[in-house]
């Protein structure tokens, strides 16, 4: 699965690539979306807050501080919003989640 990682915070993008990485999924090129694949945001630290529009609330893992100025109220509708220092434990879970194949019944 292709996965992008999209954050303005060199540490949080080493770690999210890591795991991604580890778990066998191919990294996309930084700063660009994941067509088809999943993107990780980390909107505590994203310059532009104008992506999240470009993005798949079903297919995008989002991190956000719940202090502070960008919080839960400005990610509504995404289905995968963490906290940003629960990076280590949701994200594995998460990607996990979405490499799955859709079950149709």
């Amino acid at each position: 699965m292709d996965v992008a990682v999209l954050s303005g915070d060199p540490m949080f993008v080493t770690a999210a690539e890591g795991m991604v990485g580890a778990m066998g999924h191919r990294i996309v090129s930084a700063g660009t979306l994941a067509p088809g694949g999943v993107t990780v945001c980390d909107v505590v630290t994203m310059e532009s807050p104008a992506v999240l529009e470009e993005l798949d609330p079903m297919r995008a893992v989002l991190f956000v501080a719940f202090r502070g100025q960008r919080g839960l109220a400005d990610v509504g509708g995404f289905v995968h919003v963490h906290a940003r220092a629960a990076l280590a434990v949701e994200l594995p879970r998460v990607l996990a989640l979405l490499a799955e194949p859709s079950t149709v019944w």
